[in-house]
């Protein structure tokens, strides 16, 4: 999702509820057979004020104040990589501020939306066709939900708890 579309929020939502971070902004990722596979990031989360008071048991205490963005930097508990050498990527989650329904999109369009999501305009005339491949490839074989978040702490909760189990 673009900025301020929840993503830091909606998982300082579902570490409430006992998940991990893989990664804040990027992962690797890698066919392995038939498994979509990922190797966790970096699992630092930028969060509001409003949203560590909410999530977190001690607010904003020991978080580092992130200078000119009103933000908080946290150390989310994070998938560990020594537990497993690949951990399996089932699905992907976009989130939107955009009107329509939550949906599944065809290999098409999840081509498209994969392809905007990890290469900003800019960087599409370096792509080359090895690399439209593997997102081809990519958009065949791995789920996306596109889910349109409601402003205000409502929508995330409700996204957090279906996402969540």
């Amino acid at each position: 999702g673009a900025t301020g579309a929840g993503k830091s929020t909606l998982a300082a939502a579902l570490v409430a509820r006992g998940g991990l971070v893989a990664a804040d902004d990027l992962i690797a990722i890698s066919r392995t057979g038939p498994q979509v596979c990922f190797l966790p990031g970096t699992a630092g989360l930028r969060l509001t004020e409003e949203t560590a008071l909410r999530f977190l048991p001690t607010g904003t205490e020991g978080l580092a104040p992130l200078p000119s963005t009103g933000k908080w930097w946290w150390q989310a508990p994070s998938v560990d990589p020594a537990d497993k050498a690949e951990l399996v990527l089932d699905e992907i989650h976009l989130l939107t501020r955009q009107t329509g329904d939550v949906c599944r999109p065809d290999p098409v369009r999840r081509l498209h939306l994969l392809i905007n999501m990890w290469h900003p305009a800019i960087c599409r005339s370096f792509m080359t066709t090895e690399i439209m491949a593997r997102f081809a490839r990519l958009a065949e074989h791995l789920p996306l939900t596109v889910h349109r978040v409601e402003p205000g702490w409502d929508g995330l909760l409700r996204l957090a708890e279906e996402i969540g189990g």
